[in-house]
């Protein structure tokens, strides 16, 4: 059974790291709502003492207007009832005092006005402190408004990455969840056949505890049987019967007896089978093929020697320099310079330089085909090869040259060698083997 972590939740640091930041926000939000708080109540001391300056001058307005109309009330009452009894100067006194409450009124009107003015002015200074503290509280509240937006962006953007990690994190679960399903399947399909394996092989050794030994007997007769058929290699095919005899000495079965009588039939018909030696042929026609390059065109002389006129010796006396330094001119020409001369009596068979590397050419292709021709047994290609490589040798090479002569003897004698051996076409011990497995069906046909 496996486990998977698909809800894996976050680290302690991170979920430590949340907290803090929530902290953070909520003791941001504590101090600004503190400092709202306080401006409201600044705010509100201003407005009751505002409200208060209010009611006391209208308080005074009234009480001025009520004692002017007390004034003039008592005043028309006396003038009503003494209206006949007046006199001038009665009349006087009482313009008199007429004008004398107009003043009072006048100059409760001037009191009135400025009373007036002045709550004009303190409202003004309220209302202006009042635009102040609330641009403050705005700029406040706006500072707060962003940091909490900045914390929930920064939060919403650290969710998101969690998310994502728990995705990719259940993914990865489910992948290696795949995989380890997968792989016990695998382990215990592995299982069964080994089992029946084991099953199998204790069965067929309770059956016959030498079958291991007829089968490895069987492979070395099969191989036998390739080498002889694919490399015509008898040498290989008689040790490898060998081997497989001696995997079945002392295993009493009228099948295996006669299976031993079949390998020793095909040992003695193969040893009768003619030697050849097919890879020191190979060495040989190697040697031939890397002394092409010696052999010296027909009515060509070798190289000229420039000291048979006359020998020229370096000594150390200072007086021979001029000879000295001829010499050395010389022997440093003759490394790069050839001279050679054309036999007046072969003119016709002169060949360009160009001509006589692309014949060596040729020659070493013939060389080449014969050997490939001997690895496949193709006796007929193979001399025909060499006899064009010994025709183009003979007709174009100077037969005097000790290299020519060695090549044409090595080929003569490749040529009238015979590497055609017969072998034959099956082993008897093979098609045995393959008889007898049929027969009691103790393993799969192997031919």
């Amino acid at each position: 059974m496996t486990t998977t972590n698909q809800d894996k939740p976050v680290s302690g640091d991170k979920t430590k790291e949340i907290d803090i930041k929530k902290d953070l926000a909520k003791k941001s939000e504590e101090d600004s709502r503190l400092k709202e708080e306080s401006l409201l109540n600044e705010v509100g001391d201003i407005m009751d003492k505002a409200e208060q300056m209010k009611a006391d001058s209208q308080k005074n307005v009234v009480e001025a207007q009520e004692k002017v109309q007390k004034h003039e009330i008592v005043a028309q009452n006396d003038i009503a009832s003494n209206n006949t009894a007046l006199n001038a100067t009665t009349l006087k006194h009482y313009d008199d005092a007429i004008s004398s409450l107009r003043g009072k009124n006048t100059f409760l009107s001037f009191v009135l006005l400025l009373s007036i003015s002045a709550l004009g002015f303190v409202s003004y200074e309220f209302y202006d402190k009042i635009n102040k503290l609330n641009l403050d509280v705005q700029k406040v509240e706006n500072n707060v408004l962003s940091k909490n937006n900045e914390q929930f962006d920064k939060l919403k953007a650290e969710s998101i990455d969690i998310n994502n990690l728990n995705t990719q994190l259940r993914f990865e679960n489910k992948e290696l969840k795949d995989k380890i399903d997968a792989l016990i399947k695998e382990q215990v399909v592995t299982l069964d056949a080994v089992k029946n394996l084991n099953l199998r092989i204790n069965s067929f050794e309770d059956k016959d505890p030498n079958a291991w030994k007829i089968a490895e007997s069987f492979f070395e007769v099969k191989h036998a049987y390739q080498q002889l058929l694919l490399n015509y290699d008898t040498t290989a095919a008689i040790t490898l019967l060998k081997q497989a005899d001696q995997l079945l000495v002392g295993i009493q079965n009228q099948d295996i007896l006669d299976i031993r009588q079949a390998i020793a039939n095909d040992v003695a018909e193969l040893s009768a089978v003619s030697k050849v030696d097919y890879q020191g042929i190979l060495f040989t026609l190697n040697s031939v093929y890397r002394n092409v390059d010696k052999l010296v065109l027909t009515g060509y002389s070798n190289k000229v020697n420039f000291t048979e006129d006359k020998q020229r010796v370096k000594t150390d006396n200072i007086a021979d320099w001029k000879n000295n330094l001829i010499e050395s001119a010389i022997d440093f020409s003759s490394k790069f310079i050839e001279v050679r001369r054309i036999d007046s009596n072969q003119f016709k068979e002169f060949l360009t330089p160009e001509q006589g590397y692309f014949l060596r050419e040729n020659i070493k292709s013939r060389l080449l085909l014969a050997q490939i021709a001997l690895s496949n047994h193709g006796t007929t290609s193979y001399k025909e090869n060499l006899q064009d490589a010994k025709d183009l040798i003979k007709k174009y090479f100077d037969e005097n040259s000790s290299d020519t002569t060695s090549s044409l003897a090595i080929l003569d004698k490749l040529i009238n060698e015979n590497v055609n051996i017969t072998i034959p076409n099956t082993l008897t011990a093979f098609d045995l083997f393959n008889q007898v497995f049929n027969k009691t069906n103790n393993v799969i046909n192997l031919k």
